[in-house]
Parts: structure tokens; sequence; C-alpha cells
């Protein structure tokens, strides 16, 4: 779980893909699953933590 929360934080503060690549590149068959799966770990979704790192 926590390998995948670093590696989806590192797709969004170093790459420019959407959730939906990055849930696609990370194994999840279902964007929507990720979104859910990463902001129960880290309290805010994929687009807010990348806002909020990079403001982007």
């Amino acid at each position: 779980q926590s390998r995948i929360t670093t590696e989806a934080k590192r797709h969004l503060y170093f790459t420019e893909a959407s959730a939906k690549e990055i849930a696609y590149r990370l194994g999840f068959s279902n964007p929507a699953h990720f979104s859910s799966f990463f902001k129960k770990c880290t309290g805010k979704s994929p687009s807010f933590f990348r806002k909020q790192n990079i403001g982007f």
C-alpha cells in the first residue's frame, strides 16, 4: 500500500500524466478506484495533491 502511494505521489509530482494514466500505470483497472485509494491513504485527491504541491 505505501509503495503504491509513494509511486503515485512520484508520478503526480514529477510528471504531467493524468490521474487516469497514473492509475493504469500502477495497475488499477478502474481510475476511480485509484482516486479513492489515494484519497483514503493521503486525505487528498490526486488532483488536489498535485495542485497543492506543484501548482498545476
